[in-house]
């Protein structure tokens, strides 16, 4: 007892191992043989627990000093347990570590894959530049004339074009007269008198006909009055300049008479 006192007393004989749990310093080493046997003896006499551990405060001085002796006799599954987790957490983490450094190698060598395929595509490229570099003229050559086939189709597809449109604007208005007619023929149809509605349709494009001509006869027959008056009005015109100098050539002759007549009674006096 006094020597646990001393101990617990002295701090400077326990250290901190790597788990930070307190161990026999190295001042505990130099203990004398006989102590040391005495307190050996001690523990074999005494039952030692099933989970003892030398590295726990909570347990006595002389048992952790026997499991530090014989740890073969002692109930280590505590410290293999850590030991194994730890190593099982570590393996784990080696193992994700190794499948992260797959994934990068496969993703490497994909990348690799992909660029040696771009590095022959662009060697090829440029082979096959190369050789069009000195087919250059006749390649330009060649594209001036396709070209020009092309202009050519494009005229004649364009006149085509055109073509096209006219007979379908023809199909068009075509499509729409005959769309009346059949609208017509259906109100047509609809009405019960059809016959008489015929009938009546004849008569009055008959009329309408007759009227046509008969206001074309009146215009012409205007046209001709319109001529004919002003016809007249020029040969009333004329007449009226000839009757005015008829006047005047009688008023002429008056005068002549009278002055005749003058002269020749003057003589007859």
């Amino acid at each position: 007892m006094a020597s646990r006192r001393e101990n617990l007393q002295n701090p400077q004989k326990y250290e901190i191992n790597c788990m930070g749990e307190p161990t026999v310093s190295l001042s505990d080493a130099k203990v004398s043989s006989n102590r040391r046997s005495i307190i050996l003896h001690q523990h074999q006499q005494q039952v030692i627990p099933e989970e003892i551990s030398p590295y726990v405060t909570s347990h006595t001085l002389s048992n952790r000093l026997y499991a530090l002796k014989y740890p073969a006799n002692c109930n280590t599954g505590l410290i293999g347990e850590k030991i194994m987790s730890t190593k099982i957490i570590k393996m784990k983490e080696l193992e994700s570590e190794l499948n992260l450094r797959r994934s990068q190698l496969n993703e490497v060598i994909a990348e690799n894959r992909v660029l040696k395929a771009l590095q022959r595509r662009q060697e090829l490229a440029l082979k096959n530049y190369e050789q069009s570099k000195g087919q250059l003229p006749q390649l330009i050559q060649s594209h001036s004339e396709e070209i020009k086939v092309l202009k050519t189709k494009c005229k004649k597809m364009s006149a085509q074009n055109r073509d096209l449109e006219k007979k379908l604007r023809e199909r068009e208005a075509e499509l729409q007269t005959l769309q009346d007619q059949h609208k017509h023929l259906l109100k047509l149809s609809k009405d019960r008198n059809l016959g008489e509605r015929e009938r009546l349709q004849e008569e009055v494009t008959y009329l309408k006909q007759m009227m046509e001509s008969m206001e074309a006869q009146v215009q012409d027959l205007s046209k001709k009055r319109a001529i004919e008056h002003k016809v007249h009005q020029q040969q009333m015109q004329s007449e009226i300049s000839r009757s005015k100098e008829c006047r005047k050539a009688l008023l002429c002759a008056e005068k002549q008479i009278h002055h005749l007549e003058d002269i020749l009674k003057y003589h007859t006096y």
